[in-house]
């Protein structure tokens, strides 16, 4: 069953559930979460930033995804590299992101 599907079936049953973004046994995140990161972290390549900003934006990306002592450092890295990076670039991290961001994250740069 596809990622989709599992969740659309999961909400019909018991309304909506979160989808785990790390293994809670060994940390490791798992394939969406994998993949999600592996995505932002490509479409930040293709922005107009040095490479000096990009290999930083790119590195805190996965800071973004829940709450620890670096995640305010990584929203505000996002913000001010975000506007760097053009809307463009801008709009497609947050339509990859959004969904497996934290919340903490989501509230501080898209006001979600």
């Amino acid at each position: 069953m596809m990622q989709a599907e599992m969740e659309s079936y999961l909400y019909q049953l018991v309304g909506p559930v979160p989808i785990p973004k790390y293994c809670k046994n060994c940390g490791k995140p798992y394939p969406w979460t994998e993949s999600a990161v592996k995505s932002a972290q490509d479409l930040i390549s293709y922005s107009e930033l040095s490479s000096d900003e990009v290999k930083d934006f790119q590195g805190s990306i996965p800071d973004l995804l829940s709450d620890t002592p670096k995640t305010k450092l990584a929203s505000t890295k996002f913000k001010i590299y975000a506007a760097k990076a053009g809307t463009v670039v801008a709009q497609g991290l947050r339509d990859i992101l959004v969904d497996i961001a934290s919340e903490a994250v989501k509230k501080s740069i898209w006001e979600v």
